[in-house]
């Protein structure tokens, strides 16, 4: 099961099973307070959460890692490719693709990304996550960065994408539930690549970093220019 943990400026999201849980991403710096209270909420037990996958590695998502892996005895996960974000501490393909991006772009640059050393760096463009207890695997979805994945539950049929696309207009206030591009591509040609290898696994609804839930039937809807 997926459980979104809305904060401030991103989403979190929780990834649970019978026995254990996965986080994903951590939203912005001193947002862990706020997760913590999130998981008492649901009745989660932090020992059950060994591991906090990281979609990109921007402030808005990777934040409160430093705390939350102390507070919650987790190791951490990233891709490869987005260590250099991570060890140079600036986030990476900060490239406006709207006009709401032009405006946030400084913002962004200023939060920084605070280091913490991943426990695990992944290579490959497949990583099953069966050994933490989830029926889950990390597909590289890139676009948005070099290094973006998602996170495939394969017992709910859905999907977290963090920043591939992402829900509503307007900073994300106007219909949360309708996909468009992110405010920052890297690389627009790889977002569809990204696209359509999800589609392959015939979700029932995508998860984003910013925006509510969208259904697998409007993101065809939406970019069908390019599903062609």
């Amino acid at each position: 099961m997926i459980i979104p943990i809305p904060l401030r400026f991103s989403n979190a999201y929780l990834l649970t099973s019978v026995e254990k849980s996965v986080l994903i991403d951590t939203g912005c710096k001193s947002q862990h307070h706020q997760i913590l209270r999130f998981l008492q909420k649901q009745g989660i037990d932090p020992p059950s959460i060994d591991l906090i996958i990281h979609t990109h590695v921007h402030a808005d998502h990777c934040g409160s890692t430093l705390e939350l892996s102390k507070l919650l005895d987790a190791e951490t996960l990233i891709h490869s490719f987005e260590y250099e974000s991570l060890t140079s501490g600036k986030a990476r393909g900060l490239i406006p693709h709207s006009w709401e991006g032009h405006l946030l772009k400084q913002a962004v640059i200023r939060w920084g990304v605070t280091f913490f050393e991943p426990d695990h760096v992944i290579e490959s463009d497949l990583y099953a996550l069966d050994s933490f207890g989830v029926n889950a695997t990390v597909l590289l979805t890139p676009g948005h960065t070099a290094g973006s994945v998602s996170v495939i539950d394969h017992s709910s049929n859905e999907a977290v994408i963090g920043d591939l696309l992402m829900g509503g207009y307007f900073f994300n206030l106007l219909q949360k539930d309708r996909p468009r591009l992110q405010y920052f591509i890297q690389d627009e040609k790889m977002i569809h690549w990204s696209v359509k290898r999800l589609l392959q696994y015939d979700l029932d609804y995508w998860h984003p970093g910013h925006g509510n839930r969208l259904a697998t039937q409007q993101v065809k809807d939406a970019f069908q220019h390019f599903l062609i």
